[in-house]
This record gives C-alpha cells, structure tokens and sequence, in this order.
C-alpha cells in the first residue's frame, strides 16, 4: 500500500507522455505490462558508460575473486543469493555498496566480505582486479554496475531475467537467481579455470563497446529533433 501513490502518479506521467524511453525492450514490457498500453511513442535507448575501458591486456593480471556491487539491502539486487553462494566456494566474494536502506533496514551477510559504500575511484580498483562480477538479479531495467564491469573485463555470472539477456546475449553466464547452488557452480567454474574467465571477460568487454555514453547522446538528440518539428512542449 506506501507505493499506491507513485504507481498513481507513474501510471498518470506514462499515459501524458508523447514519448516513452526505456533501456531495454523488457523494461517498455514491462511498463505495458503494469500500467497498461503506452501513448505516442515508445522506444529502447540502451544506457550507456564513460568509464574508461581497461585494456585487453589486463586480463593477465586478474585475480580469483568475485566482486558484485549495489544497492546490498534491495532483494531486486538478490545479495542473499550470492551471500549463500558464497559459503564453500574457496574464493572470495566482495561487494560493494550500501547495506541500509532509507527506512533504516540493514541488509546482513556472511559468507561475503562487504566493502560498504566505495567512491568511484576505489570501486574501479577493485574491478579491474576481479575475475568475475557476479549480479545474480531478479529485477533489472539495464545495469550500469554490469557494464561498467564488463568494460574492466570481468567475466559476468548474471540472473537470468529477459533485461539481462537482451543487454548480454552471448556475452554472460546466466543463473535462476534463486538458485544459489547454481550461482555457486557458475562461479567457481570461472574462478577455478583463469582461461576460461579470460576469454569470458573478453567477451564482455566486446559487447559492453556498443553501450557508449556517444551512443545513448546521439539517440536522445535524434529523438529531441524528431520531436521539436512536430512542435511538442511547445
């Protein structure tokens, strides 16, 4: 019931937009899917990131560790999956990020080592020396903490939603989110076999170079000069 107002007040926003702009076709889906058939137009922009791309040959210098990273106390971001995963994997699992939310309720884990929240210099450390980022999620419209990964050359054990899917295609290993022993399996197969992890996380690092901050600018300048002629918000 706390969220009947912002579903009103998303669903009246939604249905007086001339434009609808997701990430991905599974989130518009979504949004059809919650709030009923959208107006006007509706399109996919893909996020994208300015993070630096590490270079290939980073990949030498990776070390067996997982490193996930969000919003720890939100279930959507499914830390009690990989906290369980955690437990008799033989490596290290660290994640970053906040483990109270803005009603106070702290998130708890045990088999993870929890770094809290990292400036962003400090997180890029981190991930360019992980093997494997792990995102084990029920609910994500993109995930920018995947790609920013991916362009640092992690391997990628991912839930496997639609949203991910789309994003990743080929690029990922995808697990039932709510399946820790098979979170587990995925992990250490990585971990275990540096190789392997390798030409994961070169695999990710191919796919994240379509998702540019370049490409998102010039999709939204497109669609600004689309609009201005057809004289909307004018």
């Amino acid at each position: 019931a706390r969220w009947d107002r912002y579903r009103a007040a998303a669903g009246a926003g939604l249905r007086r937009a001339d434009v609808v702009v997701a990430p991905t076709t599974a989130m518009l889906a979504q949004l059809q899917r919650l709030y009923g058939p959208l107006p006007g137009l509706a399109l996919v922009v893909p996020n994208g990131s300015s993070a630096p791309q590490a270079p290939v040959a980073s990949l030498a210098a990776k070390e067996a560790f997982v490193l996930a990273a969000g919003r720890l106390w939100d279930p959507a971001k499914n830390l009690a999956a990989l906290d369980a995963a955690a437990r008799g994997l033989g490596h290290d699992v660290l994640v970053a990020g906040a483990l109270v939310d803005e009603g106070g309720a702290v998130a708890t884990a045990s088999a993870v080592r929890v770094l809290g929240h990292l400036p962003a210099h400090e997180l890029a450390a981190v991930r360019r020396r992980a093997a494997v980022f792990a995102a084990p999620a029920r609910y994500e419209p993109f995930g920018l903490a995947v790609l920013e990964a991916a362009r640092d050359c992690c391997a990628l054990v991912l839930g496997d939603i639609a949203s991910l899917r789309e994003v990743w295609a080929g690029a990922a290993t995808y697990v039932d989110p709510d399946d820790p022993g098979a979170l587990r399996g995925a992990l250490r197969e990585l971990l275990d076999d540096p190789a392997l992890a390798r030409a994961a996380g070169a695999r990710a690092q191919r796919r994240a170079a379509r998702y540019t901050v370049e490409a998102m600018t010039a999709a939204h300048l497109a669609l600004y000069r689309r609009l201005v002629p057809a004289g909307v918000g004018a």
